[in-house]
């Protein structure tokens, strides 16, 4: 056999070895590549805590999970600096019969997370939003102590695969979030990113500030909340014991729903009107900001403010 022939063996298998392991790419960016699979079957649940990156996780048929993330260092200017800002950014599975949890670990530093003193919000309408804030950002901040303004410049992506049938709980903090063709119940809690659900068929709650919302297609409850940012819904209808409930702070709310859907409705706004384009057989008094009816004779409520 010839040295060539040798060689190029040697290198096939090597190129094996890795390929289930870490990558550091050559050229700026600079990335990190992590995967793996394995089973899990449907009926589970599944948890994400991510700061600084995209999320994309996808509902299949198969009964095992596929996690692929990719560590980007940002700002590096060289391999070297690359290597050492990549290595101290991990990703930890913790692998349980029933539950799975990923979490993105950074080196501990300042806890800067707050609303701020300042901010002048209609607590009635968002005090719940503002305790998820705190949680959230609490909740990340306690365990990673990630200094977000001064932090390592290094972004995680995650694209993930797994049983439709899982319940999942997300948390992400600066990047967009897609979920997609999921059957188990939805908790979403995103800061600084764009939040996309679509096909989903078990119930929703779905927390944002300073991004926008889709819900295309979803067939369960939902609780959606939305500081700076707007909300896009579009549904045949809403199932008869379900009910769905928006509420936004500096943004629109914009509802595409079948001319059959039968909904009771509760429009309301602070700053700015309610407009409906379907007839709405209107119960009390209208406004232009508060509208009470029923759609095709009423059915599970409706709340948007």
């Amino acid at each position: 056999m010839s040295r060539k022939v040798i060689k190029l063996i040697l290198i096939s298998v090597f190129a094996l070895i890795l390929c289930g392991f870490q990558r550091l790419s050559a050229q700026p960016p600079y990335q990190d590549e992590y995967t793996d699979e394995f089973a899990f079957s449907p009926g589970g649940s599944f948890s994400l805590d991510n700061i600084r990156g995209t999320v994309k996780i996808t509902g299949t048929d198969e009964e095992s999970v596929t996690l692929r993330a990719v560590k980007i260092a940002t700002k590096a200017e060289s391999r070297r600096q690359a290597e050492k800002m990549l290595e101290k950014v991990t990703i930890e599975v913790k692998k349980g019969e029933k539950t799975i949890r990923v979490t993105t670990k950074y080196p501990k530093g300042k806890k800067i997370f707050s609303f701020g003193e300042e901010e002048d919000l209609p607590r009635s309408l968002v005090g719940k939003l503002y305790r998820i804030w705190e949680k959230l950002m609490g909740a990340l901040s306690g365990e990673l102590e990630f200094d977000f303004g001064t932090g390592i410049p290094v972004e995680v992506n995650y694209e993930i695969k797994l049983s439709r049938r899982t319940r999942v709980e997300l948390n992400n903090v600066d990047g967009k979030v897609e979920i997609i063709e999921i059957e188990g119940d939805l908790e979403a809690n995103l800061v600084n990113g764009d939040l996309s659900m679509i096909r989903l068929d078990g119930d929703i709650e779905a927390n944002l500030v300073n991004g926008s919302m889709r819900i295309i297609a979803a067939s369960g409850s939902i609780e959606a909340n939305n500081i700076n940012g707007s909300i896009n819904f579009e549904s045949a209808g809403i199932e008869r014991n379900g009910s769905v409930e928006f509420n936004v702070v500096n943004g629109d709310v914009l509802i595409r729903l079948d001319e059959s859907a039968a909904v009771d409705l509760e429009l309301v706004t602070f700053n700015g009107e309610v407009e409906v384009e379907l007839p709405v057989t209107i119960k009390g008094k209208r406004t232009r900001k508060r509208i009470i009816g029923e759609l095709n004779g009423g059915g599970p409520l409706s709340r948007y403010r």
